[in-house]
């Protein structure tokens, strides 16, 4: 897909229905309107269900205050990626692609601008942070910085975001992620860079492929060299990780012990014959959670275990 084209949720849907959308994405879920057991997380007593309204079918976990999202949004908070992005990772997961008319857009709404103020550092950072053992000097080395304010200016207008947590990771010249960890919206931002990458060693014995920056910097702050894509769903290329090969004796992927984490670890383990590790299942699915419920000594453990 070229970079003047974009497929809408409009003609997304209409060639895929929403329910279809459900299914490929939720095993679990089999009919509108019948509770099923979360894929997410332990779920002994139905809790989920997918109803409609207003056209739309609706998502709704009633095990967590997590608030009702539709199909695209479904697959958007679970790979951790935008909405829009989730619309084009549909419609290539399910071949659809050549089914559906692309068409143009202005150049102009192709530029998204990010406009952002950093503050100093406050005691609801460390509160934040300190519970994955971050520290500002690690926060400080990944570049990830507190702010005040976002501003983002498109074709069609500005809209100015202020959240007490708000944090920017900087992978380079005018690419960002956007971190709001206790808001609806959870992540903006333009990047594609792998993350963690600025900050690797040249060379070492291993590296560890995870799916988030806060994995990275926790695996960092354990004594470990890791990167991470931009989600979990990303296909590594053959020549960046040829790449890394050159550079590291062992590469060994480290994604959740989730449906999106097992699919996209079993993907690029297959394509490049890798091993992969997670946290058994039962546990915390990240090693950031698992740091924050076991603790630092425990953490190390575990990880000197799934490396053996």
């Amino acid at each position: 897909m070229i970079l003047e084209e974009f497929i809408t949720k409009d003609k997304l849907y209409s060639s895929i229905s929403q329910e279809e959308i459900f299914k490929r994405y939720i095993p679990n879920f089999k009919s509108v309107g019948v509770k099923f057991c979360s894929n997410l997380r332990e779920d002994p007593n139905p809790s989920c269900i997918i109803t409609p309204y207003n056209g739309v079918l609706w998502y709704k976990d009633f095990g967590t205050n997590s608030r009702g999202v539709d199909a695209i949004g479904y697959v958007s908070m679970i790979y951790n990626i935008t909405y829009n992005q989730a619309i084009e990772m549909i419609a290539d997961n399910l071949g659809y692609n050549s089914q559906i008319r692309v068409e143009p857009i202005p150049k102009t709404d192709l530029k998204i601008k990010y406009e952002f103020k950093v503050r100093n550092y406050l005691p609801r950072d460390d509160e934040y942070w300190g519970q994955y053992y971050i520290g500002k000097e690690e926060l400080k080395f990944f570049d990830i910085y507190p702010i005040e304010w976002l501003r983002v200016v498109k074709s069609t207008g500005v809209t100015v975001i202020r959240e007490e947590f708000a944090y920017v990771y900087i992978f380079g010249k005018n690419d960002y992620k956007f971190l709001f960890p206790y808001s609806d919206y959870k992540w903006l931002g333009n990047s594609n860079s792998y993350q963690g990458y600025n900050q690797l060693p040249w060379t070492g014995d291993l590296l560890i492929i995870t799916k988030a920056l806060k994995d990275v910097v926790v695996l960092y702050k354990l004594g470990y060299s890791a990167i991470a894509p931009q989600s979990e769903s990303v296909i590594i290329s053959k020549s960046f990780m040829s790449a890394l090969q050159k550079r590291f004796k062992r590469i060994v992927l480290f994604y959740d012990n989730d449906t999106a984490g097992i699919a996209g670890a079993n993907k690029n383990s297959t394509l490049h014959c890798i091993d992969s590790i997670m946290i058994p299942t039962g546990n915390p699915k990240d090693i950031s959670d698992y740091i924050k419920i076991h603790g630092y000594e425990k953490s190390g453990i575990l990880l000197k275990e799934l490396l053996c």
